[in-house]
């Protein structure tokens, strides 16, 4: 057995509680690097929280990962979210020549407390600063948070 399926068995999904995730494009290739991809997947996400999927805190489209926050309603486990949003990011984007998007598997923290969901929140979305994309969060268009 691989050592991520033993972190993969270890995994909870916790109603009501909210997990930062980070998804890595395949071959860390940069997909996200164009306003119509950014706008078809940043659609796709919030689609997701409109049918009820998940409650989207927070993300980030950086050009080859994405990074996510949102909170678990009952409806989904936290596997069964993840493979919804990348199942149909990876659909929405096939019409823009995108097929194998993901890498395999993704990265999740239990946030813990009200201070970690602010901070994690605020990690992400500094993420192009640190990047050199931008100098200021504000000149990044593909985020969304929703306390900003």
């Amino acid at each position: 057995m691989y050592k991520s399926q033993n972190l993969r068995n270890k995994r909870v999904s916790l109603v009501n509680h909210f997990y930062a995730i980070t998804v890595t494009c395949k071959d860390r290739k940069s997909y996200f690097n164009s306003f119509s991809i950014c706008a078809e997947a940043a659609k796709t996400i919030m689609a997701c929280e409109k049918e009820r999927l998940f409650k989207v805190i927070a993300f980030v489209l950086m050009p080859d990962h994405l990074h996510l926050i949102i909170q678990l309603n009952g409806s989904l486990s936290l596997s069964d979210a993840i493979r919804a949003v990348k199942g149909r990011i990876t659909t929405r984007l096939r019409s823009f020549g995108v097929f194998s998007l993901w890498q395999k598997g993704y990265y999740e923290h239990l946030i813990r407390s009200e201070d970690d969901l602010k901070e994690q929140a605020r990690y992400i979305i500094q993420n192009p600063i640190r990047a050199n994309l931008v100098t200021r969060v504000c000149e990044y268009p593909y985020w969304f948070c929703i306390w900003v």
